[in-house]
């Protein structure tokens, strides 16, 4: 069975401003959404590691800035390289790991508020979809699963459903793993659909187990 979706995806419904320079990056926040900082003076251990970690996320914030700054001006594709740069710095500098705040969240975040457009969302559809580079295809699709479902609900079927097509269990597993966190009930019929194709034993239990909690 074949599904079909417009070609354009749309832009969030929600509008917010980029946070000030210096102000640390929280996990992405809606309206209703009260926004916590993500590291507090108080929570870091007093080690050379951690003031260089600081340091790296500071540099990574204030490019952030300049990238939109960009935006605003026109030059979109430059914004998106920029953007690019930016997420292979942050994935590098600092490991994704399962229920800890990643910098990364931060910066696809504002990335999409700051947008006025669809351009942002059709570059991230394609880079969660880039088999050529599975591992930083699939920290995006793990990071926008941790946002409060971005977009609009079209373009996140739209994601999961050619994620899960893509001939790379890294990535069919991020998708997944955003699916469950978004916790829809429309991702139920998709992955019903998947779960005949899922050529991996262990995917497919998930695959099923997850269909289960979305009922």
């Amino acid at each position: 069975m074949q599904l079909e979706w417009p070609a354009a995806a749309q832009k969030t419904d929600s509008i917010f401003v980029l946070p000030l320079p210096g102000q640390p990056h929280s996990r992405p926040w809606t309206s209703d959404v009260p926004r916590d900082p993500l590291m507090s003076s108080v929570s870091l251990a007093a080690s050379p590691d951690i003031v260089e970690l600081q340091k790296k996320r500071a540099v990574i914030e204030q490019k952030l800035q300049s990238t939109w700054a960009m935006a605003d001006q026109g030059d979109v594709i430059q914004a998106l390289a920029h953007l690019r740069n930016l997420l292979c710095t942050s994935f590098e500098t600092e490991p994704l790991e399962d229920g800890v705040d990643h910098p990364a969240e931060g910066i696809i975040g504002d990335a999409i508020r700051s947008a006025d457009d669809a351009r942002v969302f059709n570059w991230l559809s394609k880079a969660c979809l880039d088999a050529e580079y599975p591992t930083f295809s699939a920290s995006i699709l793990r990071c926008l699963g941790r946002l409060m479902r971005p977009g609009t609900e079209l373009w996140r079927i739209e994601l999961v459903w050619n994620a899960l097509t893509v001939n790379d269990a890294e990535i069919r597993d991020a998708a997944l793993q955003a699916a469950e966190l978004w916790g829809e009930l429309s991702m139920r019929y998709i992955l019903e659909i998947k779960v005949q194709t899922e050529p991996l034993p262990w995917l497919r239990n998930y695959m099923h187990d997850v269909i289960e909690d979305l009922r």
